[in-house]
């Protein structure tokens, strides 16, 4: 008994000191100042002060919008006792770092539940973890979006184990993190989730068929179909007042302004708007699954003093070149904009082809299957007729936007598949000279996407559809030297992938050469996606976003003109702030009642009249 628990108790401390470890400066009293979490604490001061005030809860705050529900602000249901689970964690991890050590163990018990060793399985979830968009997100202040993510991977593990006849066990596992997802509140991937279980269904059915057990498969399936109805019940409230508040707002329908549904077939929000941030497909902003600054990384990025737009700003003269590298606009893809790439690891992405191409089990066609759809989900407006097609069929999808985050789907699938193949070499299960024709393939397939897009440079001028905006603000020298400054982070992240591929390669290789032994081999594995995964991470969320608790309180000082208007105690006048955006900015409803604001969820009537 205590050998078959000893490996679990390591991996959970492992990932709690990793996790520690990268939230550090919350320990030392910081706090991560992510601008969505400072807006969220603007729009939902109202309500927060009503509650310490008199104890009730408000269901409408008047500081947005002329006001509007609370719904989707700050209402706490009581009721939902599977709510205290994930608060649970918060006094040993603070804050947004609960995430990052929910994402390792939902991982785990994925890997688990296809039973994978504890050791390969920690390593696996090391992948999933720290794979860029998490990181990224959670400095983005997206916590709720990260939560939902975090507790895919489990829920699908109960479902794997429920068809491989586990079926109260599975059943269990997938109600159990299906009920936390829905209470994550990030409907968007609980979609996803749905799609994605319902997908597997579809390949668990075939597989009943074929293997003629179809009395198993009815068994598994009505237990997660009950099971499925007791994980909606805690959050029965919330979906009920979301639903209905739904048919008012921008994602339900039209108003008295507007007869939206006219024009957008049964509803849900404006295409346009819904699909404005879509992954590239054209210009193969995708690959970023294995060369993270394919497309210049953020937005926003910093550079070096050996970079070519600082060297252009010394030689003109430039007194604030330092200043002005801290943020210069390298990316150059098809999106508005982004905080960071959507990057898998490049040993991830080699052990998935590899996987493509030794795994025996017919899962892994499903695994590239659903890889495939989710991918082609992410392109949103670069292919119109899947996007069109998709919004008119699937119940609900025209509720949802931002396509890109249906890559969240392949975070799972990849290092599920990968892992996969590391656990048919370490069993045993390819011949020699077999796993070694195809360790080529594989090797020479991710060496020959690497040399295509990261130094050949296919697909990529370096020119993205911001620079028209750009070049205003910027002379055509500078412009210049910020094009070598994209192509050189294209080459020296080339070479960064192709150096964590041929890690994989090599570990692999050593152990067909039973150079070293399967615990090894994991343990290898396991420092290549930490040093892959975290080194890229670590661009994007990193000490400088951590703040002293007193500089972030400074985002909820009052300027002179917000304690002038503060000196009117009325409760009949609006503010109309000028010095931001006004109807996409939800600061100053930390003081006054707006006219303007922000919410994705606002009343239809009230866009209408904006």
């Amino acid at each position: 008994m205590q050998k078959r628990i000893l490996p679990h108790v390591a991996a959970v401390l492992t990932f709690a000191l990793l996790t520690i470890i990268y939230f550090y400066p919350y320990y030392k009293g910081m706090t991560l100042g992510a601008h969505d979490t400072t807006q969220w604490k603007a729009m939902a001061q109202e309500t927060i002060a009503w509650k310490e005030k008199t104890g009730e809860q408000a269901l409408w705050t008047n500081s947005m919008f002329g006001g509007m529900p609370t719904f989707q602000i700050s209402v706490e249901y009581p009721g939902n006792w599977i709510n205290y689970i994930p608060k649970a964690l918060q006094p040993i991890f603070p804050e947004a770092s609960a995430l990052l050590f929910i994402m390792f163990v939902g991982f785990y018990i994925l890997l688990l539940c296809f039973e994978i060793n504890p050791w390969l399985s920690l390593a696996g979830a090391l992948a999933y973890g720290l794979a860029s968009f998490n990181l990224i997100s959670i400095e983005a202040g997206h916590n709720t979006k990260v939560m939902a993510m975090a507790l895919m991977a489990p829920a699908i593990g109960g479902m794997v184990l429920a068809y491989r006849g586990k079926v109260l066990t599975g059943a269990a596992i997938a109600g159990l993190f299906l009920s936390l997802n829905i209470d994550a509140n990030h409907f968007q991937i609980t979609y996803y989730l749905l799609l994605l279980m319902g997908m597997l269904g579809v390949y668990f059915l075939a597989e009943a068929i074929i293997q003629k057990t179809l009395p198993v498969f009815a068994k598994a399936t009505a237990a997660l179909l009950i099971i499925s109805v007791v994980a909606f019940l805690p959050n029965v409230a919330n979906l009920w007042s979301t639903w209905e508040y739904g048919k008012q707002t921008m994602r339900g329908g039209g108003s008295q302004l507007s007869d939206k549904k006219a024009t957008n077939k049964g509803g849900g929000l404006d295409i346009e708007y819904a699909t404005r941030w879509s992954e590239g497909a054209s210009d193969f902003e995708f690959m970023t699954l294995l060369i993270p600054n394919m497309k210049g990384g953020a937005s926003g990025s910093e550079l070096s003093e050996s970079s070519a737009s600082y060297k252009a700003l010394t030689q003109n003269g430039i007194q604030s070149a330092d200043r002005i590298i801290e943020r210069m606009p390298t990316y150059f893809g098809d999106q508005p904009g982004t905080s960071g790439p959507v990057y898998l690891g490049a040993a991830v992405f080699f052990l998935f082809i590899l996987g493509l191409l030794i795994v025996r089990s017919p899962i892994k066609w499903a695994l590239l299957a659903i890889s495939i759809f989710f991918l082609l989900l992410s392109f949103g407006h670069n292919t119109p007729f899947f996007e069109l097609c998709f919004n008119g069929l699937l119940p609900m999808f025209n509720k949802f936007r931002t396509p890109t985050m249906a890559l969240a789907v392949l975070q799972i699938t990849f290092p599920l598949l990968g892992i996969l193949a590391v656990n048919e070499i370490i069993n045993g299960n390819v011949s020699g000279e077999d796993l070694k024709k195809k360790l080529y393939i594989a090797g020479g397939v991710v060496a020959g996407l690497i040399v295509l897009f990261g130094f050949l440079g296919i697909g990529n001028d370096f020119t993205g559809k911001g620079d028209a905006e750009i070049a205003k603000q910027f002379p055509e020298w500078l412009m210049r030297a910020l094009k070598e400054d994209r192509a050189s982070m294209l080459h020296t992240d080339a070479f960064r992938s192709l150096f964590f591929a041929a890690a994989a390669f090599g570990t692999i290789w050593l152990f067909m050469r039973k150079t070293i032994a399967a615990n090894t081999l994991a343990l290898s594995l396991l420092v290549v996606f930490l040093l892959d995964g975290w080194l890229v991470a670590n661009r994007y969320l990193n000490s400088k976003d951590f703040v002293e608790d007193t500089e972030f309180a400074q985002n909820f000082q009052p300027s002179p003109a917000d304690q002038q208007i503060l000196q009117d105690n009325s409760l009949d006048y609006r503010v109309f702030d000028r010095t931001v955006d006004p109807f996409n900015t939800a600061s100053p409803a930390y003081f006054h009642k707006l006219i303007g604001g922000y919410s994705p969820a606002k009343l239809q009537i009230y866009q209408d009249l904006i």
